[in-house]
């Protein structure tokens, strides 16, 4: 008895934003209709059109070229992208593997003989609608600067209104030293009870807050230290966020983030743009010389005089020759150089920051490790770890990596070593060097070389700098691989495989790898 084939149709789906997706039925709207256009699978992205390198969009398209589906369902054009040279990959792409596309909103289906048309027609009108906002927004912010108006984006201590800056000087945190006596505040309320307690608490505001700090920061001279008391005395806690301008906790600053909010012109009573710039995808800070300030906008609502700006730089030009902008990379010492390939891959589990490298002294015996940045500044991650131990937990979740990677092939398999290009034509050149008839003696020499230039290419494409990161991996099978591995070959190849080492209270807690 024959039968027909189930066609397999998967649905993708796109929102803009995690508000999009979390916060309003946009997300349960569109898997509800893909759902309903008989997708059995669907495929999601919280991203903006304007981004082409989408996770789940690259899944699909995997899915697509492995011809695992017979057709892809979405609800609009601008869904899939909103450029035109992406939205014409991607349906190219559809076309030569023979998988539909069908799109809910304008009723297109590839099937159909029109529906090539206005896919085309569409991602045009797509194109242009983004370039069109773009030239808006671009005016816009044209127009703000034209009349002055401050940034949308206020720095911690200020906010935006009617388009000026003012100070925040809503009472956010109140400390016990502030509260009144408690038979003073009887008194009160008993001369006036309609008046709650809560009414009669002075609380502390983020511009008090602010310009405490920065008197403080005057007289100890030390930003580090600033930060340090400001979170010992208001009670603050880091937090680890991925969200811009998060106030949930008040206060979540570095030292090197304190210093840049000293230097904006905010603070001094001038207005400013151009502090960031988009480059490629991501947004930069921009540097001092490329601002664009309009002065005095805003003097009575200053936290800093000029007097005190300038003193500030002072300082902190006076403190980077004190101790340098940096610590060497690399000290005298072996141990540091053996585990100098840890920098910059050591992250803290409690608050997601980077780790700093220290050192200690026992028994005239000098120790490297790693502890978070933050510990003194609200970080609960109090505990450092050894670079050794580190290193020790590193090559055992490698060599385990290895045995599974090994394992997936099956016994005795092994990948095959993938050819460079120069090693492929000197095979070529060589196979017809063999096949030329008769003895010739330059026709010799010319075999002997190319075999010599194949041995030397066969050595150099099975290097550790020429393997990916999966190679390099499976080729670690034992420890002593890992163990053998001079200084300079660590610096190499660890930083090539490992994106992330978490370390948390004492011991090292995961290793993320790279793809």
């Amino acid at each position: 008895m024959n039968s027909e084939k189930r066609q397999i149709i998967v649905g993708y789906e796109r929102l803009s934003t995690k508000d999009q997706a979390f916060n309003t039925p946009a997300r349960e709207q569109q898997k509800a209709r893909l759902l309903a256009a008989g997708a059995t699978e669907i495929f999601e992205d919280i991203e903006s059109g304007k981004n082409d390198d989408r996770p789940e969009l690259g899944k699909l398209m995997q899915k697509v070229k492995n011809r695992e589906v017979d057709e892809v369902v979405i609800t609009r054009i601008d869904r899939l992208g909103r450029s035109l040279p992406k939205l014409r990959e991607c349906i190219n792409f559809f076309v030569e593997t023979g998988v539909n596309l069908r799109i809910l909103d304008q009723q297109i289906d590839l099937a159909t003989s029109q529906g090539m048309l206005m896919l085309n027609i569409l991602g045009a009108v797509a194109e242009m609608e983004v370039a069109l906002t773009s030239d808006r927004v671009k005016h816009g912010k044209q127009h703000q600067r034209n009349n002055k108006a401050a940034c949308e984006a206020a720095p911690w201590g200020y906010r935006v209104v009617n388009k000026k800056y003012e100070l925040d000087t809503r009472p956010v945190l109140c400390l016990l030293e502030d509260r009144p006596a408690e038979s003073s505040l009887s008194t009160k309320i008993k001369d006036r009870p309609e008046q709650n307690d809560e009414a009669e608490v002075v609380g502390r505001s983020l511009a008090q807050i602010g310009r405490e700090m920065i008197e403080e920061f005057l007289s100890s001279r030390d930003a580090r230290a600033t930060v340090k008391n400001a979170y010992e005395k208001y009670g603050f806690k880091k937090i680890a966020t991925t969200k811009k301008r998060n106030y949930s906790a008040l206060f979540n600053w570095t030292k090197s983030g304190f210093l840049r909010w000293l230097y904006n012109p905010v603070l001094r009573g001038h207005t400013v743009y151009n502090k960031t710039k988009v480059v490629g995808r991501k947004r930069q800070v921009t540097s001092p010389q490329e601002w664009n300030i309009i002065s005095n906008t805003h003097l009575d609502q200053r936290l800093l005089t000029e007097e005190e700006a300038k003193e500030i730089q002072e300082i902190s030009a006076a403190n980077q020759k004190l101790v340098g902008h940096f610590f060497p990379a690399i000290s005298g010492s072996s141990e540091a150089k053996e585990y100098y390939y840890q920098r910059g891959l050591i992250y803290c589990r409690e608050c997601g920051s980077r780790c700093i490298t220290k050192t200690s002294m026992s028994k005239k015996k000098k120790y490297f490790y790693f502890a978070c940045r933050h510990f003194e500044m609200g970080c609960q991650n109090r505990q450092s770890v050894r670079k050794q131990e580190i290193e020790e937990f590193l090559v055992k979740f490698l060599v385990q990596k290895s045995w599974e990677l090994r394992s997936e092939l099956g016994k005795g398999e092994e990948l095959e070593p993938q050819k460079s290009n120069k090693l492929i034509e000197l095979e070529e050149q060589l196979k017809v060097a063999e096949s030329f008839p008769g003895f010739n003696i330059n026709n010799e020499k010319l075999k002997e070389e190319l075999r010599q230039e194949i041995t030397d290419e066969i050595n150099l494409s099975g290097s550790l700098a020429n393997q990916n990161v999966e190679q390099i991996i499976r080729s670690g099978n034992n420890l002593s691989f890992w163990h053998t591995l001079s200084n300079e070959e660590k610096v190499e190849v660890y930083p090539r495989i490992v994106q992330k080492i978490f370390i948390g209270q004492g011991q090292v807690n995961s290793i993320l790898l790279k793809n």
